[in-house]
């Protein structure tokens, strides 16, 4: 097998240098000088080519692999990463949970972006995806007594949503929103039940059986409405809480 080579990176000289080396693949990997699947030189030869110790590399390396730029296995030379939602989900949850974003504003974000989501997928509707829907929908009526299980189950019942948009952009923006919402989720099906979520899901199912745009995107904003005003008791509950 023969592998492309890939140029030398330029050495670093001063300042932070494990964002520096991470800055400098990613850069690569924008720019098209690295494609997925390329291997990278050895740790001995990327040292070299950084001028930096072998233990900085690594720490790099590992930052680099927690954003999804590469991938490593042991014994073997670092590998650019394919595309995924699910690492870029977590860098942007990081930073959402870093700047304290609150309940709110996430469920604001939900109804811009939600309810263009069902619109498109609409029309684009399976009797594969209409099932998906049905069974989440009786999972959720099946172990109402488990709120922890139902949270997990009603952002499936998004989720399922997102993915068939077959846009992973939608699956980059909205996947660390929804791991976010989980908890809240608990928290207002402990105050409300499941039959408010139930009702809000049923009604975007038959939507998206008549394969109209406007009344999908309809059903889900009355849904995330619902949740919104949940979501206003819950915040004003714990701003009364001495």
């Amino acid at each position: 097998m023969n592998d492309k080579s890939v140029s030398a990176f330029e050495p670093i000289l001063t300042g932070d240098k494990i964002q520096q080396i991470v800055e400098m693949i990613e850069n690569r990997i924008l720019d098209g000088s690295l494609h997925t699947n390329e291997l990278l030189p050895s740790e001995k030869e990327l040292s070299k080519q950084f001028n930096v110790s072998r233990y900085s590399l690594r720490e790099a390396l590992r930052v680099a692999e927690t954003k999804g730029l590469i991938e490593i296995k042991q014994g073997k030379r670092p590998r650019v990463a394919k595309l995924s939602s699910e690492a870029s989900s977590v860098i942007i949850g990081l930073h959402l949970l870093r700047h304290n974003i609150s309940l709110m504003d996430l469920i604001i974000a939900r109804l811009s972006l939600e309810c263009n989501i069902a619109s498109m997928v609409a029309p684009l509707v399976t009797n594969e995806l209409l099932e998906k829907l049905e069974i989440n929908i009786k999972q959720i009526e099946y172990h109402g007594d488990d709120l922890s299980y139902c949270a997990q189950k009603d952002v499936e019942f998004h989720n399922l949503l997102i993915k068939a948009s077959n846009n992973p952009v939608f699956e980059m923006m909205m996947n660390p929103i929804s791991n976010l919402l989980k908890n809240s989720r608990i928290a207002t099906l402990k105050l409300t039940g499941i039959d408010r979520a139930l009702k809000g899901h049923r009604e975007i199912l038959e939507a998206l059986k008549l394969k109209n745009p406007e009344i999908a995107a309809q059903a889900m904003k009355n849904h995330l409405e619902m949740a919104e005003d949940d979501v206003k008791i819950i915040e004003k509950m714990q701003h009364t809480v001495p």
